[in-house]
């Protein structure tokens, strides 16, 4: 079995990337990405891969599509999305959320009212469930979790009202949490690859509070320490 472990930036895996226990770890290169790999569990056959896709849907598209081509990925296999994510006024700093579905916040097919949702990509639902084996194992642990939706867009959000009406005009019966940029486009090229994902998220800023892209840039090494627990614990009970 491959565990894939995947980022937006490095400093979202470092920690991890340097302590994760690894045998046979080694870096190696395809196309225009770099991987960490290496044995976690021998006996049980557990291969660990670590990558970076850098900011955004294009880039994040791009590093599921090489990740399957370099290792052939199949259904036994996993990819989790560790990283940062802005907060609704659902969660404080320091919150991991837990994407049970992850959906766009900015695609319009709506013109097609009879076929589409605001938020809702061509031929594809509304949201991207995470998948339901990891969500059951992290339901089991002992760590402060929160579940909900995490909504994707192509910008940094900081305009609590501007994400206040797009929950209200669009989302009001949704679950939304959480801000990103990357975890919808993961989970969309997951689905279509046919690859099992869930996205884990720490609160790295609540949108609209004082001071946000300074308190983001604070909370990333948090981060990182934290992705590094869950997934040790993912790798040990899977």
């Amino acid at each position: 079995m491959k565990f894939v472990i995947i980022a937006a930036m490095q400093e979202e895996l470092d920690t991890l990337t340097r302590f994760i226990p690894l045998v046979n770890k080694k870096v190696i290169k395809s196309s225009i990405y770099e991987y960490t790999i290496g044995d976690y569990d021998l006996e049980r056959g557990i291969e660990v891969i670590i990558g970076i896709s850098g900011v955004g849907r294009v880039a994040s598209a791009l590093l599921i599509s090489n990740l399957n081509q370099t290792f052939n990925l199949t259904k036994d296999d996993y990819i989790i999305n560790l990283g940062t994510a802005g907060g609704t006024s659902k969660v404080n700093v320091s919150d991991i959320v837990v994407g049970l579905n992850c959906l766009y916040g900015d695609v319009n097919l709506s013109v097609f009212e009879s076929k589409y949702r605001y938020g809702q990509m061509s031929k594809c639902p509304l949201q991207f469930s995470g998948d339901e084996r990891l969500v059951k194992l992290l339901k089991k642990s002992d760590f402060k979790l929160k579940y909900g939706d995490i909504c994707t867009n192509e910008s940094f959000m900081v305009d609590k009202e501007k994400c206040d009406k797009l929950i209200s005009d669009h989302f009001s019966d949704l679950n939304i949490m959480a801000f990103d940029m990357e975890s919808a486009a993961y989970a969309q090229s997951c689905m279509l690859m046919g690859n099992n994902f869930l996205a884990i998220r720490y609160i790295s800023d609540v949108i609209g509070m004082e001071n946000q892209d300074d308190v983001f840039e604070a909370s990333i090494s948090d981060a990182d320490k934290m992705g590094l627990k869950i997934s040790l614990y993912l790798l040990e009970n899977i």
